[in-house]
């Protein structure tokens, strides 16, 4: 059965259980939905260009959502947007659905910035003297790199990669951290600029990486091995 939905300004909705026959349209959205970086939904559908979001429609999906769930705090975007298992609604892209969401009376409770780096444009250089050992993880299906002190006791810096996605061949940079009594060496740029030449020689296309937007330094030292921000991932609550 049908159940209609009104949103204020917005006409008539109709709202209905999904069903199988909803797949093709379903995965044609999310093709035509998806980031630079990201593989097409799978199920060989062709390409389909955005269309452009429907805040009325947005909006009555909300206020069917909230009519529904009760009197209760709502979370929303906290499943995977990425590949990468990411969570969170890109808001650069989805402008009218943020918009939306803020009309109804949600909040960004997380953000994380999603940045990319093309790895034929500009090709990383293999660096001159490599900091970091190399070790393959097969249980992660990546590639862990660790810049021993200069004593043989404990890490300079660390960092930890996935493997290229097969759809989009798109490497992620989990993690890397440079101990704190040797920041501001330049450590965490070479050990970067390794992680890029790992990415690109095990046949990567792409490396996403993935900070806090207020992270001014590592904000920094992405944008100086020519990571491009793609956009902003936030995960929306909203209280009773």
């Amino acid at each position: 059965m049908d159940i209609q939905a009104r949103s204020e300004g917005a006409g008539r909705f109709s709202v209905r259980p999904y069903t199988d026959a909803d797949l093709p349209a379903v995965r044609a959205l999310v093709t035509a939905d998806r980031l630079p970086g990201e593989p097409p939904s799978s199920g060989h559908l062709p390409d389909v260009p955005p269309s452009g979001e429907d805040f009325d429609a947005v909006a009555a999906l909300l206020a069917f959502a909230r009519a529904h769930l009760g009197h209760r705090k709502l979370h929303a975007f906290t499943a995977p947007a990425t590949t990468t298992g990411v969570p969170g609604l890109p808001m650069r892209h989805r402008p009218a659905t943020a918009k939306a969401l803020t009309a109804a009376g949600f909040t960004p409770a997380t953000a994380q910035e999603y940045l990319l780096r093309d790895l034929d444009d500009p090709e990383p250089a293999a660096p001159d003297y490599p900091i970091a050992d190399v070790t393959l993880l097969e249980d992660f299906r990546g590639w862990r790199l660790a810049a021993p002190g200069p004593d043989a006791t404990g890490l300079l810096a660390g960092a930890v990669l996935s493997r290229p996605d097969p759809g989009s061949g798109t490497a992620a940079l989990w993690h890397l951290a440079v101990h704190p009594e040797h920041r501001r060496r330049g450590i965490g740029h070479r050990l970067l600029a390794q992680c890029l030449d790992v990415a690109a020689t095990g046949g990567g296309r792409y490396l996403a990486a993935f900070t806090d937007p207020d992270d001014e330094a590592a904000m920094r030292l992405l944008a100086a091995q020519d990571f491009n921000s793609i956009d902003t991932f936030a995960v929306y609550h909203c209280r009773p």
